[in-house]
């Protein structure tokens, strides 16, 4: 979920900033050959925990109907009861660019 912090009409900012927040299931998939400590493991194995995020960004509107936004935060999870891949929790900063279609007409910048 996103939350802009900001007051008044939002329709005629360009720039918009958010906090984000999250919480669900992490679904880890691994397919594949691994060996290691004396063990070998052929196939796919699936597991799942919980985990959030919690982040903050900015989207610039480019118009009436894109935007273009920069985000940062952390996602946290549960350990999974046994590693996918190489580890049992992937827990870490993330940093993203995003590009957005608005639905709907959009309303035009005021300059």
């Amino acid at each position: 979920m996103r939350w802009n912090p900001t007051r008044g009409d939002l329709r005629s900012r360009a720039l918009k900033p958010y906090l984000a927040v999250g919480l669900g299931p992490i679904i880890g998939v691994h397919s594949g050959v691994a060996a290691g400590d004396g063990t070998a493991f052929v196939g796919s194995r699936t597991r799942a925990t919980i985990g959030g995020h919690l982040g903050a960004g900015v989207d610039a509107m480019l118009g009436r109907s894109w935007s273009l936004g920069v985000g940062v935060g952390y996602n946290w999870m549960a350990d999974f009861s046994r590693p996918v891949g190489a580890r049992d929790n992937y827990s870490g900063l993330d940093v993203g660019v995003s590009l957005g279609w608005l639905f709907g007409r959009g309303y035009a910048l005021r300059q």
